[in-house]
């Protein structure tokens, strides 16, 4: 689905230099504009609610730690191809 929109010369001629600077199309400009201010108001909406103390702070991942264990026996790998077939 398109549609037209009208734009003032001086706004067009911003957005097609910055897409020309950007070797892109103007349409790609306002889209990434568009995310941008999107992902501005999600940041923003995130901080009021953690201002408030409805959201807690967001606290980084522990790294899991994997131990490596002995099977007795064919490697699983093996097994599922076995049963393939």
């Amino acid at each position: 689905m398109s549609k037209t929109v009208g734009l003032r010369d001086e706004l067009y001629e911003k957005l097609a230099q910055q897409a020309k600077a950007q070797t892109t199309t103007i349409e790609a400009v306002i889209e990434n504009m568009t995310q941008e201010v999107e992902a501005a108001h999600v940041m923003s909406a995130i901080a009021r609610l953690r201002a408030k103390g409805v959201l807690a702070p967001r606290e980084p991942a522990a790294a899991m730690e994997f131990k490596r264990i002995k099977i007795i026996g064919k490697p699983i790998s093996e097994t599922i191809i076995e049963e393939r077939r």
